[in-house]
């Protein structure tokens, strides 16, 4: 390949890196708990735990009820370490729904009733049928 056609096809290319590491595209570590991304938000929820971050509790908690079984294994490990309740209270990400779901509501059972330490509130939008 001649000379000045890789200068066509590698411009673009560092052209691209330079923006990715000046900020400009989105990275996983710019993503929410909120992201419709499995990437980015499985990424804040490993944050959430890592940095035992308690306002990530209530979200967390409906991230339970998820239908991705990535973001339910991690959500549940990130709670746990959150919280430091060891044995889950039972919940499994792979369990069928009717048993994942009576863990779930043990968990916002015991963020209503204060028992996650710090200012574990119940999550607001969990609907469990």
């Amino acid at each position: 390949m001649p000379r000045w056609m890789l200068m066509f096809v590698l411009m673009p290319l560092l052209a691209a890196l330079g923006a990715a590491s000046a900020g400009c595209l989105p990275s996983a570590r710019t993503g929410d708990l909120y992201s419709d991304n499995p990437a980015p938000l499985l990424d804040a929820i490993h944050r959430a735990g890592r940095q035992r971050d308690q306002a990530a509790v209530p979200r967390l908690i409906e991230l339970l009820d998820h239908d991705d079984d990535a973001v339910r294994m991690f959500s549940i490990q990130a709670l746990a370490r959150i919280t430091g309740v060891e044995d889950r209270m039972g919940y499994d990400p792979y369990a069928p729904a009717t048993r994942r779901r009576a863990a779930i509501r043990r968990w916002i059972d015991a963020a209503r009733d204060g028992r996650l330490g710090g200012e574990a509130s119940p999550p607001a939008r969990v609907e469990l049928d």
